[in-house]
């Protein structure tokens, strides 16, 4: 009597797990960061890839290896891999200048803006002035009543304010100190909220400047 015994195996191929690779990138770079951006797995591993956008960007889309906006994404892989990651600068109040570069970020729909996305009129309905007593800079809405301090300066603003709309800068003139020998202007910047004083240009005792006008270079 033969018996015959039959051994049954996988091959050495069909024993092999197969490994697939994922590579993730962030376009532009320095719009976030993406979690994992790269890795070997098994075939049907599930991955999560988490999205964290940088300040005043938000995530956008997928592409490449997928399409999508999913944000944590979670993938089977089932094959290679190779995803973008797309950012976009935010414009939060929608008037086409991105948060990063807008000065007045509540700029009223419909409005249209400068390059510092502030209203071209001057913020219809907002007036500036001057608080003696604070030596502050003030935001008036003439709307509401409310008053919203700018900024507060180191000298007295003692005449006129003017408002050069092509640098969104207010200009006035300065006493130095209280024996007024010393005149000079002011300049409050809009954009960064920064004032600076141009050296003097008067330093005898009764000079002044009494009237400001904004004109062409």
């Amino acid at each position: 009597m033969v018996t015959i015994l039959t051994v049954l195996g996988c091959s050495k191929e069909e024993s092999q797990l197969k490994m697939y690779k994922l590579t993730v990138s962030s376009n532009p770079t320095e719009g976030g960061t993406i979690n994992p951006t790269s890795g070997e797995y098994e075939e049907g591993t599930e991955v999560t890839i988490t999205v964290t956008p940088n300040s005043n960007y938000e995530f956008d889309k997928w592409s490449g290896g997928w399409s999508g906006s999913e944000s944590p994404l979670t993938l089977i892989m089932d094959g290679d891999k190779n995803l973008v990651g797309n950012f976009k600068l935010m414009d939060s109040d929608g008037d086409g200048v991105t948060d990063d570069i807008d000065t007045c970020p509540d700029t009223p729909s419909g409005e249209t803006v400068d390059d510092y996305g502030c209203s071209i009129n001057n913020n219809v309905g907002i007036l500036y002035g001057y608080e003696d007593n604070e030596k502050s800079l003030y935001e008036v809405n003439t709307n509401d009543g409310s008053l919203t301090k700018v900024i507060e300066l180191d000298h007295n603003v003692n005449w006129n304010l003017v408002y050069d709309g092509s640098n969104n800068q207010i200009i006035g003139s300065s006493e130095q100190n209280s024996g007024g020998s010393m005149v000079s202007l002011i300049v409050v910047d809009l954009n960064s909220n920064s004032v600076t004083y141009p050296e003097f240009q008067y330093t005898s005792s009764g000079q002044r400047i009494t009237d400001l006008v904004i004109g062409n270079n």
